[in-house]
């Protein structure tokens, strides 16, 4: 990450960085790093209503569905980037939650 950015450059991350980051090689490029989460709560209402009226179709990015005893189980094939895995939709282990899993179940 560091080798492409210029001396005094910037990285910005967004969302959730799980790998490792090369401090020195940071410092001796004084680049400046930025992390940030987007503000949900800002679009929320907007995205949902552009859901519930089917202008906005999510479902494209789910490529993986389990239930939460899956979870560490998706997270090591995000990580590895296994199987075109991006993003997981994880369901409790209940009936309830079934409805919300059928959704989604568009594809």
């Amino acid at each position: 990450m560091a080798k492409v950015i210029r001396k005094g450059g910037n990285i910005s991350i967004v969302g959730i960085h799980t790998g490792n980051i090369p401090i020195y090689e940071i410092m001796k490029k004084s680049i400046t790093i930025r992390g940030g989460k987007c503000p949900v709560q800002k679009y929320w209402k907007y995205c949902l209503q552009k859901i519930e009226s089917g202008e906005l179709d999510p479902t494209f990015i789910i490529t993986d569905k389990g239930t939460l005893s899956d979870g560490p189980k998706f997270y090591e094939k995000m990580n590895n980037k296994e199987d075109g895995c991006i993003k997981v939709f994880i369901r409790p282990e209940s009936n309830a939650s079934e409805n919300i899993l059928q959704d989604f179940s568009r594809n």
